[in-house]
């Protein structure tokens, strides 16, 4: 053993006078490092003329250069509301109004696929705006055109229930057209129902039935704007001639949440992929659901969405 560390750990008189000298620069290094802030000292920096060039570079660019917040977004009380008019407003007044990006993109893809805004509450057909969006927006909006052209209609709706006046002093033959408009019961009508109304040919009667199966029935008439390709001049058009009645309503058809699995929710048209598997897994974590009210847990599922897809869910209790 002792021959060992004699092997490896004595150092002769050379090496103990290496290992000295290198002790001595490590020392002397450490005391250079303690030393230099103390004996290089830098003259202090005078900013006096970069200070001037600043103050004359925004007093030529004027005062509002000054006050712009950079890299932060605008809260709700920066933002500038004036009235407009939705259809067809350029980019730079939706982001004046507060809308990002993605918002905007959605808003022309909805209006390049034919879409309008008649009434304000077309805004919500743009999944992308949120109620607190339509909350601060649905004041400022102006539909003068839509607008002029409800009054009309509610004024002829008014008119025609309005009783007739017998004349007493000339009577004149009143000629009445034999030609009557067909009225179309939307859960029930098939497609050679369809093709009677104006602007409904073969291919929307197709379209149509074909939606109204992949919802499991209507439950408005005003549904039938989802249809692809349905104008909404169309749909004004034939909307006095639409009819849901109680026995139509008694055609459709509802998931049961209990036992649809992944796939069979996510073929309707209102729940998508997340959606979906959301109302599976909260099934599976808490057990099958009692009332349609319990699929308000899911994160996914607001006020808004649980109406429009409570008309066609059901809960059914196993034996």
């Amino acid at each position: 053993m002792k021959t060992f560390w004699q092997e490896y750990f004595t150092m002769s008189k050379r090496d103990r006078r290496a290992t000295f000298c290198l002790f001595a620069l490590l020392l002397l290094a450490l005391f250079a490092l303690y030393l230099k802030p103390h004996l290089l000292v830098s003259p202090p920096t005078d900013f006096t003329a970069f200070e001037n060039q600043i103050h004359a570079f925004f007093s030529v660019s004027g005062p509002e250069k000054t006050s712009k917040t950079y890299g932060k977004e605008k809260g709700p009380d920066a933002l500038e509301y004036f009235p407009f008019d939705p259809n067809h407003l350029p980019a730079e007044q939706w982001k004046r109004l507060g809308l990002t990006s993605r918002q905007i993109k959605m808003i022309r893809n909805y209006e390049k696929a034919g879409g309008q805004f008649r009434y304000v509450e077309d805004l919500r057909k743009i999944y992308a705006i949120d109620s607190a969006t339509y909350a601060r927006l649905k004041d400022h909006v102006r539909l003068p055109r839509y607008a002029a052209e409800k009054f009309r209609r509610n004024k002829r709706k008014e008119k025609l229930r309005r009783p007739q006046r017998k004349k007493k002093k000339k009577s004149y033959p009143v000629w009445k057209s034999h030609k009557t408009l067909p009225i179309i019961e939307i859960n029930l009508a098939d497609s050679t129902e369809w093709v009677q109304l104006k602007g409904i040919g073969p291919v929307f009667a197709r379209r149509i039935i074909r939606y109204r199966n992949r919802l499991g029935g209507f439950v408005d008439a005003r549904q039938l704007q989802e249809v692809y390709g349905l104008k909404d001049s169309t749909y004004y058009q034939i909307e006095e001639q639409l009819v849901l009645t109680e026995k139509g309503k008694t055609q459709m058809d509802q998931l049961d949440i209990n036992s649809a699995d992944f796939f069979t929710l996510v073929k309707h048209p209102y729940i998508d992929k997340n959606l979906a598997n959301s109302i599976v897994m909260i099934r599976s974590t808490h057990g099958p659901y009692t009332t349609l009210l319990d699929l308000m847990r899911s994160d996914l599922v607001n006020e808004q969405i649980y109406r429009k897809i409570a008309p066609y869910l059901k809960v059914q209790h196993g034996d």
